[in-house]
């Protein structure tokens, strides 16, 4: 995700977490009913009813999970054997519910839980976002359904296991006007026209690969688009990248179109590791709360940050580039690979913020776009950095759900993008891309911390130090004589 600016300082809470260890969400199967989109309105209620296969681990009495704002929840758990159970009573806490049940919830490998539940949609800045549009078509506004659940939102639109180290895979059903399409992480599965009210479609979405809930997205709207097939790692496969825009403005996404288009093919050769899913899809939003967020396959940005007319500035292109590139990377770093808990943040948006500026330079060479990067981010960081009253460390404990939007910031960016060029300046590029392959390969599909990424650094160092191909003086060597560039790096991420 890209913030549009710094925010403030925050108090560390703390809150407890859901334990996985004893609970684990499997599958989610999500419907939303979004045929009240026909009422140009900012504030409806939406009925919703998702089904989750959970493993039960050990007996329990309760089932938590993250649900803000979520009303009139009805729950049923249904074991393999078809034995059901009904909550005594459910809790509403703040950042919670608490499905309560009579007796012990004995382990079983596969039960279903089945909620029901009223979600009331209002205009925001996170969660499930309507925005009323003027319809080329009609003459009364309508209103267009997006999505931003990064980092603790998805919990607003869904009850849910609402933290990154929680990975299941998803399923998505919308019912929308047939007038509107709708977008979301995966291609689409079917659509089905309503027999009862053919005014309405029912969409459903293929199954996502494993991935943390806020990475969930959808879009729902009138929208035109630009498209290109790009060559797969298979030459027989070709990925697909969609550009929707507003109708009517097709050809303002042919830039950002094309700049994705080349910033994959750069990070699928870099990386060694193939972009995952089997379409890529960009967005405009109007009124987007920051400036881009990375849905794994759905990558939505703010209307004025990505769509370019001739009379673009060219210094407004190169900031829509860098936007592109960043959400295209953390496909890799954040989507595939993904922080073990928000208080490793910076391992995928200093990598981001890093990598864009590095895929620039590849891709438009005539730009030097590298020597923007200490004015662009290094000072920009050191300010908010040197203000006692702001600045935290690039890696910050925090548990606060309200708290945690305020770290991303131009210290976890900007700061965390500046201790990688650091550490890329020291070891050299082959170091550095050598150790993202291997970092991305030996974690994809899970969660990593920061020691797991000075672990790869500190393998290739040593190899490369031990074949003579490297040649560096003073280092620190740990007890297996492993070159040891945690300790190296470790004051730079834990104080301010």
């Amino acid at each position: 995700m890209d913030t549009l600016h710094s925010p403030i300082n925050f108090k560390n809470d703390d809150y407890s977490l859901l334990d996985v260890d004893t609970i684990e969400p499997v599958n989610y199967l999500i419907f939303f009913d979004f045929s009240c989109l026909d009422i140009p309105t900012y504030i409806t209620s939406v009925n919703a009813k998702e089904t989750i296969h959970i493993n039960i681990k050990r007996p329990v009495l309760t089932i938590e999970l993250n649900s803000v704002d979520i009303h009139s929840v009805k729950a049923k758990l249904t074991y393999q054997n078809g034995k059901e159970k009904v909550p005594l009573r459910i809790e509403y806490l703040k950042v919670k519910i608490v499905l309560c049940f009579d007796c012990l919830l004995l382990p079983d490998t596969n039960a279903i839980l089945e909620i029901e539940y009223i979600k009331k949609v209002y205009y925001s800045g996170s969660g499930i976002l309507p925005r009323l549009y003027q319809s080329l078509s009609h003459e009364e506004a309508r209103c267009s359904i997006y999505t931003q659940f990064e980092p603790c939102s998805a919990r607003t639109a869904f009850p849910c296991w609402d933290q990154p180290q929680t990975k299941s895979t998803f399923q998505l059903e919308l019912l929308i006007p047939s007038y509107q399409i709708a977008i979301s992480n995966t291609p689409i599965e079917s659509k089905e026209t309503m027999t009862r009210d053919p005014a309405n479609v029912l969409v459903r979405f293929k199954k996502t690969p494993l991935m943390s809930a806020y990475l969930l997205g959808f879009c729902i709207g009138e929208f035109d688009f630009v498209s290109v097939d790009v060559p797969f790692h298979d030459p027989n496969v070709v990925l697909p990248i969609r550009m929707y825009t507003p109708v009517g403005s097709r050809e303002e996404g042919s830039f950002s179109l094309d700049i994705a288009r080349k910033s994959i093919l750069l990070f699928n050769e870099k990386f060694n590791l193939p972009y995952h899913l089997p379409k890529l899809d960009l967005v405009s939003v109007p009124d987007h709360p920051n400036l881009g967020m990375e849905n794994w396959g759905l990558l939505t940005f703010a209307d004025d940050f990505i769509l370019v007319n001739q009379t673009t500035p060219m210094v407004r292109k190169q900031r829509i580039a860098r936007l592109v590139c960043h959400e295209v990377v953390h496909n890799w770093f954040g989507n595939t690979v993904t922080m073990q808990w928000w208080q490793y943040l910076w391992l995928k948006e200093g990598f981001a913020r890093f990598l864009e500026y590095k895929a620039i330079a590849h891709l438009f060479p005539e730009w030097n776009f590298w020597l923007n990067f200490l004015s662009d981010i290094y000072f920009h960081c050191m300010e908010l950095d040197s203000d006692p009253n702001l600045t935290h460390p690039i890696e910050v404990e925090v548990y606060d759900p309200f708290a945690i939007p305020k770290i991303f910031d131009s210290i976890s960016y900007g700061k965390g993008a500046s201790i990688i060029r650091m550490l890329a300046a020291f070891l050299g590029d082959e170091i550095l891309w050598e150790s993202l392959e291997t970092f991305l390969d030996r974690h994809k599909f899970s969660t990593a911390i920061s020691d797991d990424l000075w672990a790869v650094f500190s393998q290739a160092t040593t190899r490369r130090l031990n074949d003579g191909s490297l040649k560096i003086e003073n280092l620190i060597f740990d007890s297996d004589n492993v070159i040891d560039i945690p300790t190296i790096m470790k004051n730079w991420i834990i104080k301010p």
